[in-house]
């Protein structure tokens, strides 16, 4: 992975992934990037970096997904989920400190979602949003208590 400055398109540091590999999917939040990583059907999962440091390491948020987790980040809050599974759940973390913690999940199979497509997180962490293909609909749900499972 490459950070580039964006006024003169120069690399200024590469930031080695060999153990995370194809990432895919990134989410900013304060000084910490996270990646959704993984190649096609396996070995897939989230890290995060604290870009402030000047060799960032990456450090496991979640491991053994189905290719590379979507994520949205935001305040002290990480919102993960799986595209194309069903049922589809989505996994809530507190990165306020570290470790994180996971604070629960919105359970696919409760709410019969299936197939996500994308997910965003409100400013605040408070609320994420989700577009699920079954069926055909986005919703918003509070991530600071989601369902416990």
């Amino acid at each position: 992975m490459a950070e580039v400055a964006t006024d003169t398109l120069t690399v200024v540091r590469r930031i080695a992934l060999a153990d995370n590999p194809c990432p895919s999917h990134l989410a900013l939040a304060g000084t910490r990037l996270w990646v959704g990583y993984g190649c096609g059907q396996a070995y897939g999962g989230v890290v995060g970096l604290d870009v402030t440091a000047a060799d960032p390491q990456p450090y496991g948020l979640t491991f053994n997904k189905y290719g590379a987790p979507v994520v949205a980040a935001a305040g002290g809050t990480v919102v993960t989920g799986e595209l194309g599974l069903g049922p589809g759940n989505l996994e809530v973390y507190d990165v306020s400190t570290t470790p994180a913690t996971r604070r629960g999940e919105i359970s696919g199979h409760t709410y019969g979602l299936g197939d996500l497509n994308d997910i965003a997180i409100s400013a605040d962490g408070s609320t994420v949003y989700s577009a699920f293909n079954s069926p055909d609909q986005f919703d918003a749900w509070d991530t600071p208590e989601p369902d416990p499972t």
